[in-house]
């Protein structure tokens, strides 16, 4: 086996997009930490990605040469040969996957207890807590609340308060939603390699601190989330059991009523092996399938504001608070793209520009990948449209989207492996690399005094309707 080979002329080209995009990042690090603007600014609000502006100047250092080293094209592929290398030596390994699995998850609910959030600042504090002991469960979660009700008094019998109920609950989640994940990129990866960056690239990412022990009731709707997506694409590839990736898609929704917006992907799973039952759509070109999605995704969003619901961010701010947040402000765009950027990583930039490839080359994709893409847009676009109330605070919230899209772009790059090879190769180092980056210091600063000035940085000039409406 050799070292795959960097052309020089395709490759370069995405390099210095990269390290572009470090310039960016540095040239925001060091403005931040010298500038101290008590109105909105959009260069200081960048709170999605800044987590390395927290730590000593050494530090900062490495962290930039780490960064630029991978992004080198002769470096980048060095990298990928090695993990290609070690996959291709754990293929002997035949015996005691499912154990193996178990093992990971294990190790990864350990780690996240080991890493847990010190402070309790981000989310809704101890609210969420307070409100389940008093049984106050709320429509949107009631069933979350009412198991953790239920755990926090037998927990409560072994002399665990309900604070130290629900971070163990976080971690054991995670660990569950590890080896799930492990399951997952098993059932997709053709080999181990592929099924290495399936499991790394589709879990690696901000949205991972919800297992830290955090201080919500998150971690159980993302456990019920991945346990839906391993039924539905057990379906997918076994044609059986269908109800039962029903049943996961209702849960996960019970859980928490945001995991409806995966229901575009159930449709997905169910027409694949039905299309027969609907003529209608089977004989309809591409375009006129898109423009037809396009056309009812729009009607919802118009029937969402005819319903005058207060989940939806208004088109226009009311007379009496001119400051409050709008759907097509630019400052409402920023504060999203730094909240997908914290809970996805680079996902959030290489996304449209894969999709973009896929349909310009008109690169066949499988139906997994379908399902994963339908999952994200359907989140991504309620992330959107939501009325964040506590903004930056309710990065968890904005972080729901990470659960398919992470995955989505591994299948992306998968899919046009077979005609760029080399670049698939690159990008797949940075998109692990990145994230993996972006979310360990996003934990390791949660979980010590690092989270106090990182927490009041995201706070600071938050135009969150929260802020805005009920604050002086």
């Amino acid at each position: 086996m050799s070292t795959p080979q960097i052309s020089k002329n395709n490759i370069w080209r995405y390099s210095f997009f990269i390290i572009g995009l470090i310039a960016l990042h540095v040239f925001l690090t060091f403005y931040q930490a010298k500038t101290h603007n008590n109105n909105y600014n959009y260069l200081t609000r960048s709170w999605g990605f800044n987590h390395i502006k927290f730590y000593d100047t050494p530090f900062i250092i490495s962290f930039y040469l780490l960064a630029l080293t991978a992004a080198i094209p002769l470096i980048n592929s060095k990298l990928f040969y090695f993990i290609e290398t070690l996959s291709a030596n754990l293929e002997r390994i035949k015996k005691g996957k499912i154990l193996c699995f178990i093992l990971i998850g294990f190790i990864a609910g350990i780690l996240f207890y080991i890493f847990r959030n010190k402070y309790f600042l981000l989310g809704d504090y101890t609210l969420r807590v307070t409100q389940t002991m008093k049984q106050d469960f709320l429509a949107t979660e009631y069933v979350t609340m009412k198991i953790l009700y239920h755990v926090s008094i037998f927990l409560g019998k072994y002399n665990l308060t309900p604070i130290q109920s629900f971070v163990l609950v976080s971690c054991i989640s995670g660990g569950l939603y590890i080896t799930i994940s492990c399951f997952i990129a098993d059932l997709l990866g053709k080999n181990n390699l592929q099924r290495f960056f399936l499991l790394i690239g589709g879990t690696t990412s901000g949205m991972l601190l919800i297992f830290c022990g955090y201080l919500d009731i998150y971690a159980l709707p993302l456990l019920f989330t991945i346990i839906y997506i391993y039924a539905a694409l057990l379906y997918i590839r076994n044609k059986k059991y269908f109800l039962f990736a029903l049943a996961g898609l209702i849960i996960a929704s019970s859980g928490h009523l945001l995991c409806i917006s995966f229901a575009p992907s159930v449709f997905i799973a169910w027409y694949y092996h039905n299309k027969t039952k609907l003529p209608f759509i089977t004989k309809m070109q591409n375009k006129t399938k898109v423009y037809s999605i396009l056309a009812l995704t729009l009607l919802a969003i118009i029937l969402a504001y005819k319903s005058k619901t207060g989940f939806i961010l208004p088109v226009k701010a009311p007379p009496t608070n001119l400051k409050y947040l709008t759907i097509f402000s630019f400052t409402h765009l920023w504060e999203f793209i730094n909240g997908q950027l914290l809970g996805c990583g680079i996902s959030f930039i290489l996304v449209f520009y894969l999709i973009y490839k896929t349909i310009k080359e008109k690169i066949v994709l499988s139906i997994e990948t379908y399902f994963f893409i339908a999952a994200s847009a359907g989140m991504t676009l309620t992330v959107f449209l939501a009325n964040l109330h506590r903004g930056s605070g309710d990065w968890d919230i904005q972080s729901f989207t990470a659960i398919t899209l992470n995955t989505s772009i591994i299948l992306l790059l998968l899919s046009i492996q077979n005609k760029h090879k080399q670049l698939t190769n690159y990008l797949f180092i940075i998109v692990v690399l990145f994230n993996s980056l972006n979310a360990l210091l996003w934990i390791h600063i949660n979980s010590n005094d690092k989270s106090l000035a990182k927490v009041e940085n995201m706070l600071t000039n938050d135009p969150g309707t929260y802020y805005t409406s009920k604050l002086p």
